[in-house]
């Protein structure tokens, strides 16, 4: 027999799936969308943002094609992007378009102002690069 409380963590774990489900899809289509935008750029790209996504993930994966990551490049440490969770959430990414530029310095400053600790990267524009 199965108790009230059994039934609502059933429910709550039901909810947590649909929700971590729709998000990952409403990801993937987004994903997609700035990947074409990206590819169709006549010039070179820095692409940032709070991609809600770990390293590992589709989304790092597909944004990161044919980029540099101005963390792995320039950045020290375990590159925490979210305080809330964990130490080591890195959800916040520069990329940027490596035969144009060169990073060359990358920090990420907490703040107690918000939940995402602000990634910034200084780029140096390669000679010749046209854009």
């Amino acid at each position: 027999m199965t108790s009230n409380s059994e039934k609502a963590d059933l429910v709550r774990s039901r909810s947590y799936l649909w929700k971590f489900n729709y998000a990952f899809l409403r990801r993937a289509r987004e994903t997609k969308v700035a990947r074409k935008a990206i590819e169709a750029s006549p010039s070179p790209v820095i692409v940032c943002g709070d991609m809600n996504d770990l390293p590992a993930s589709y989304t790092y994966t597909c944004m990161s094609e044919g980029l540099k990551d101005a963390f792995l490049q320039r950045g020290s440490g375990l590159g925490r992007t979210y305080s809330r969770l964990s130490p080591t959430l890195r959800i916040d990414y520069i990329f940027y378009t490596p035969m144009a530029m060169r990073c060359i310095g990358y920090k990420a400053p907490y703040t107690p102002l918000s939940d995402h600790i602000p990634v910034i990267a200084n780029f140096q524009i390669k000679p010749g690069t046209q854009g």
